[in-house]
């Protein structure tokens, strides 16, 4: 920027982190300003040299009458790490909406081929730009560890859109790393300003964990050191609390039957009351109850009519006095057990002929290649109007009060408002002024997206949000920050309840892939969670962590399937003394085969230095094996009862123990005799 000033200020508050200011300007009053946060020390490795960094880069044109130069090739990190032993990436797998989803990888590094990183273009497995495009996590999650020997270090990316990344070792022993944007170039106008990433870089060694002393090489060689303190950085610093400082975490939730994910839709008020009034006469304390897409009127499928007055969006033919009528009978304990309400919109995706389109058409935004003039075409709502935000967030309050319901599941992606939204836009400002504009819608639409959260969450103290973008497909550090994912990945939606009784062989496999799942998403979104079609331990247990998502009508459940369920919820809300906020440590490799073990324990660090931790392993392999445990073998039993013990059941076996600082040295495994003992679910029913 040619001759430049800089200024800083530096703020500390107390044991909270503190906050650095730093703003550069050049003659043409361009200014940068960074925002550095150092996180406080206690959530890493005593041996890591450097506290975790937190940066956000703001960008404005203070000129009052004349548009900056071009703003290309931005970077939020542009660094060489010194890394001279064998130095290689450990990063994940997004969602691709398949069993592979959120599947750990590490690269090694040379210095003659970089390796590069951005999120996939394409949606369920359709490779087009125009569908998938613009999503951070889309394939690709936004998190890389660099390691070296017994040192390494997270970069950590806070952008909800476009990203890319690369990495180059050198012959001198350092390794190039950059986390940049796709913009290729726009100008600022005059009095113009942007907000763009948010990074976090933190280091770790292989030395000695505070509260943790013991770990076997295997634990090492897995990554799960650096993994762990990703983990506590996640919770203490990014993770989203509620007014009280206390994590908001997913529950054990309800999952509204018949909708979309097996009947294409069909719920009404009628069935839906029905299956709550089921959910309080049974034993299970059922947290919330859910509402998924089709409760809605619509011209084109997911794109609803979001309307004003709000009675004007509901269904009246499926539910003749509102949806509100039933999250006030959920909720209503005189009732029997009351439960929260969660109900999906897909608020930014908007037809031809619909509210949006006939009151604002100026919020819109239009997929070039898809719009046909004359026909039914989706639009985008455009969250870089100010004004769409303030109305799309007062929509969502004013439905949450009218409706009384208290999590908004904020379908946020899909195939609306994404790149080609952005690319249209982009061409509508460059005819407006005359100069170069590639990139400035997206960076508008994804600030507004915030703004959006934030001013729901502003509006409507309490309210959570759990966010979804066709599954897990904008994880990022900034999505984290404001919400929860109750459902992880669109894979599998297809099975049903009695395809998995009819087949071991799908119920073996979707059961691995949600152990893969658990184990992969876990240190990166804690707050995660998925579906289980049934209550027996080694389905449930595969893919409970905080809470669980009920994926079936409970009206069909016997009372013995009724007296499993109540089981089955209780362990996933007395476990969560670990679950929440203790450390997640794998005990064996993640892995989509279905005869090996999966294992991960997690350990809550005692004020004391004293610990304890809850261990629970699933599946059993076929043949199965003898699983031991220290050296031990483990104990037959049965039952879901029993704090404080280590039991086998079925496929699968749980452990808690007062541990001190101990964590597994891992599971050996050795083959024994086959004992299957039928098929699908009823294998590890507890007795």
């Amino acid at each position: 920027m040619g001759d430049r000033s800089h200024r800083h200020r530096h703020i500390t508050m107390g044991n909270t982190p503190q906050v650095l200011e730093l703003e550069w300007s050049s003659p043409s009053l361009l200014s940068v300003q960074a925002i550095v946060t150092l996180l406080p020390e206690v959530v890493v490795p005593a041996a890591s040299p450097n506290p975790p960094v937190d940066w956000l880069l703001r960008f404005a044109n203070n000129n009052a009458s004349s548009a900056s130069g071009v703003l290309s090739h931005l970077a939020g990190l542009n660094y060489s790490w010194a890394a001279p032993d064998h130095p290689a990436i450990a990063t994940a797998d997004g969602s691709h909406s398949d069993q592979a989803d959120f599947t750990h990888r590490r690269y090694p590094l040379n210095s003659t081929t970089p390796l590069a990183f951005a999120p996939e273009d394409y949606y369920n497995g359709h490779n087009n730009p125009t569908a998938g495009a613009g999503r951070s996590s889309n394939g690709q999650m936004p998190f890389f560890a660099l390691e070296s020997g017994e040192i390494g270090v997270h970069m950590a990316l806070g952008w909800s859109g476009q990203w890319r990344a690369s990495f180059q070792a050198t012959r001198s022993g350092t390794v190039n790393s950059l986390l940049a944007s796709n913009a290729s170039g726009f100008v600022l106008l005059p009095t113009e300003a942007i907000r763009h990433f948010r990074v976090m870089v933190a280091s770790w060694k292989s030395g000695e964990l505070d509260g943790v002393s013991d770990y076997s090489a295997d634990t090492i060689a897995m990554g799960q050191v650096g993994l762990v303190v990703l983990r506590r950085v996640i919770l203490s610093h990014y993770a989203a609390r509620n007014a009280a400082g206390h994590l908001i975490y997913p529950k054990v939730a309800s999952l509204g039957y018949p909708n979309w994910i097996w009947t294409g839709g069909d719920l009404n008020e009628t069935n839906q009351l029905a299956i709550v009034k089921a959910l309080k006469a049974g034993q299970a304390n059922v947290e919330e109850f859910w509402i998924d897409t089709g409760w809605y009127d619509s011209i084109a499928g997911f794109a609803g009519n979001w309307a004003r007055p709000l009675s004007a969006t509901t269904s009246r033919s499926q539910f003749p006095n509102g949806v509100g009528v039933v999250f006030d009978y959920a909720k209503n304990a005189t009732a029997g057990r009351a439960m929260a309400g969660v109900l999906w919109a897909c608020l930014h995706a908007e037809g031809d002929g619909e509210f949006l389109a006939l009151h604002h058409p100026d919020w819109l935004l239009r997929n070039p290649q898809n719009y046909r003039p004359g026909a039914e075409n989706t639009y985008g709502l455009d969250l870089a109007n100010p004004a769409a935000v303030a109305w799309a967030s007062s929509w969502v309050v004013d439905s949450m009060v009218e409706w009384n319901y208290d999590i908004f599941r904020h379908e946020m992606g899909m195939d609306f408002a994404h790149v080609p939204f952005w690319g249209w836009k982009d061409a509508q400002l460059e005819m407006e002024c005359g100069l170069v504009r590639g990139g400035f819608s997206e960076i508008g639409w994804v600030s507004g997206l915030y703004d959006f959260w934030d001013q729901i969450r502003a509006l409507r103290p309490g309210a959570v949000l759990d966010l979804c973008s066709g599954g897990g497909r904008n994880i990022d550090l900034e999505t984290i920050s404001r919400g929860i994912w109750k459902w992880r990945s669109d894979h599998s939606i297809g099975t049903t309840r009695s395809a998995w009784e009819r087949s071991r062989t799908v119920a073996s496999a979707l059961s691995a892939e949600h152990q893969s799942m658990t184990m992969g998403l876990g240190h990166y979104h804690p707050m995660n969670a998925h579906f289980s079609y049934w209550a027996d331990g080694f389905s449930w247990r595969s893919a409970a962590t905080t809470g669980i998502v009920m994926a079936w009508d409970v009206r069909t459940d016997n009372s013995s399937q009724l007296a499993m369920l109540a089981k089955a919820v209780a362990e996933t809300q007395r476990l969560r003394r670990y679950t929440v906020s203790g450390d997640l440590w794998w005990l064996t490799e993640q892995s989509l085969a279905s005869n090996v073990w999966a294992a991960w324990q997690f350990h809550v660090v005692g004020a004391d230095s004293r610990a304890s931790s809850s261990l629970a392993l699933a599946p059993r392999p076929r043949p199965q094996p003898v699983c031991r445990w220290g050296g031990d073998v483990l104990p037959a039993g049965e039952g879901w009862e029993g704090d404080h013990a280590c039991r086998v059941e079925g496929d699968c076996w749980v452990r808690e123990v007062l541990s001190g600082d101990k964590v597994g040295r891992g599971v050996r495994t050795e083959l024994g005799q086959d004992h299957d003992r039928g098929s699908g679910g009823s294998d590890a029913d507890p007795a």
